[in-house]
């Protein structure tokens, strides 16, 4: 059973990598913006529940907050490109 779970889930891992991998869009900096700002805020909380801000954070990583801004925009374009496959996914199964 569990040797299945793995089959599955790297069948299901290489048929959406091979997709991400045919995906041709354009993504414009505003909406990468708007992505790393919704992360940012997503990680100041996550810090405050641990009792620390943003910027301390990125000082104890060695980086500022702008550091971990840029370090984390290519996790931005690759959650934009991932929900813009799911939304073609769902237009072209008329879901």
């Amino acid at each position: 059973l569990e040797f299945r779970r793995v089959l599955f889930r790297s069948f299901k891992n290489e048929v959406i990598k091979k997709a991400m991998d045919n995906l041709e869009v354009v993504i414009p900096d505003a909406m990468v913006e708007a992505q790393l700002d919704d992360m940012m805020n997503q990680y100041a909380m996550n810090m405050q529940s641990s009792g620390f801000t943003l910027e301390q954070y990125a000082q104890m990583m060695g980086t500022t907050v702008q550091g971990l801004r840029e370090q984390s925009r290519e996790g931005a374009v690759q959650q934009i490109r991932n929900t813009l496959l799911l939304e073609e996914v769902a237009k072209a199964e008329d879901i």
